[in-house]
C-alpha cells in the first residue's frame, strides 16, 4: 500500500494541473498503515466501526429533540 500511496503521488506531481486531483485522495490512505502498527488498535477500530450505525440512532433522536426545543421556544 505504501508503494502505491508513493506512485500515485510522484504521478500526481509529475503531471501537475492535468486533472489529476482524485489521484490525491489516495494520500488519505497512508495513515491508515498506523492502524497495524499500533497494539489494539485494529480492535479498537472495529468498535467505533461497530457503534456507527447506534451513533446514528442517538444522532436522529437528538436532531428530533432539537426541532422539538426549538419550535417549543419560538
Amino acid at each position: 500500500m505504501d508503494f502505491s500511496v508513493v506512485v500515485l503521488g510522484w504521478a500526481g506531481r509529475l503531471m501537475a494541473g492535468g486533472g489529476v486531483e482524485a489521484i490525491k485522495v489516495i494520500r488519505i490512505l497512508r495513515p491508515l498503515r498506523t492502524i497495524n502498527q499500533i497494539p489494539n488498535m485494529p480492535s479498537l477500530v472495529a468498535t467505533i466501526m461497530t457503534s456507527l450505525p447506534i451513533l446514528l440512532d442517538v444522532t436522529i433522536l437528538f436532531m428530533f429533540a432539537l426541532v422539538m426545543l426549538g419550535t417549543i421556544a419560538t
